[in-house]
Parts: structure tokens; C-alpha cells; sequence
């Protein structure tokens, strides 16, 4: 299959979906691109604190990532809950006009992670080998409500859920971007 793109042996479809989750103080910015059959082609995880990035050297990450992407991207979401000051600077500075802002709450964020869900139960989300995102994916846990009855979705035993977000709002974005 000469002239097509691949990673890790797979071909990889010309339509790509972005999930930005961001991360502050102690968590990690994750940016992660999926195509439309949804194959993980790419994740960058990184923590600004860690990396002792000036805000624009932090903004210039996230606008690296999604210029590499930029050709055949569809749409990226970016969750922006306290992050609008970010949000709208990445568009405006960085002209990303394909990044959307999404806001999760506790009455959307169970629907979410339900897709990720939907296509790890149908087999149809391929990831790369990855020990970080292996660890999260299986420290990711659900728990009932006794309220309100409803499912809530984190990560357990103090491990981050930040590529699992990620990952979340790129196969969100695919869905919405594809109906």
C-alpha cells in the first residue's frame, strides 16, 4: 500500500479528530488524534510545571501538535472548563479555527466516556502500545451516585485520567464531526 500513511503497521484514514485535555498544576496537557476509523495515530502528554514552560512555550505545544495534524484534521475539542482565556487565544494567536470548545459537566460527562466505551466494546478504537495509557484506561473506574443515581467516570488509586479525557473528547469529536 505505497504512498499511504501508516503507524504501527496500520494504515491510517486521510480524516483526523483531536481530543485536547488540559492539564493544570499537577495534571498533565494531553493532545490526542485519532482517524475516522479510530485509530490512535498520535499523543503528546506532558505537564507545563514539569516541563517549566512559559505560557507561550505551553501554547506553542498544544499548536504544534495540532499543525501537525492541520492537513486532514476535521475538528479538534479542547475541554474548557475554567480554560476560555486558553481557548480563545489558541484560535486567535494560533488561527487554530478547527479547535472547539467543549464544556463537561457532571450531566454530560457520563455520555462522553460512554463512547470511548462503545468502541472498546466493539472492538473498533485501535491504540499503540502505550504503558501510560494502559495504566490509565485500567485505572479508570465508574461509580454510582446514591443521589442522583447517576455514573461518574475518574480515575482510581491516585492514577491521572488525563489521556483517557483525551482520548474521550477526540472520539467525541469524531462522533459529532461524522453524523
Amino acid at each position: 500500500e505505497s504512498g499511504k500513511e501508516t503507524v504501527n503497521g496500520v494504515v491510517i484514514a486521510p480524516s483526523r479528530f483531536i481530543g485536547i485535555d488540559i492539564g493544570v498544576v499537577n495534571d498533565f496537557t494531553v493532545c490526542t488524534c485519532i482517524d475516522e476509523f479510530g485509530a490512535v495515530i498520535n499523543i503528546d502528554r506532558f505537564n507545563m510545571a514539569d516541563e517549566k514552560y512559559s505560557h507561550k512555550e505551553f501554547k506553542d505545544r498544544i499548536a504544534r501538535f495540532y499543525r501537525k495534524h492541520d492537513r486532514h484534521l476535521v475538528a479538534a475539542y479542547m475541554e474548557v472548563n475554567n480554560k476560555e482565556l486558553l481557548y480563545d487565544e489558541l484560535t486567535a494567536e494560533y488561527e487554530m479555527y478547527k479547535l472547539h470548545d467543549v464544556l463537561t459537566t457532571a450531566g454530560n460527562k457520563a455520555t462522553m466516556v460512554d463512547q470511548l466505551i462503545k468502541l472498546f466494546d466493539t472492538s473498533v478504537i485501535r491504540i499503540p502500545h502505550n504503558e501510560q495509557l494502559e495504566k490509565e484506561l485500567y485505572a479508570f473506574s465508574s461509580v454510582q451516585n446514591k443521589v442522583t443515581d447517576k455514573w461518574q467516570y475518574r480515575g482510581s488509586d491516585n492514577i491521572h485520567d488525563d489521556m483517557v479525557i483525551s482520548m474521550v473528547l477526540a472520539v467525541v469529536c469524531l462522533n459529532e464531526e461524522t453524523s
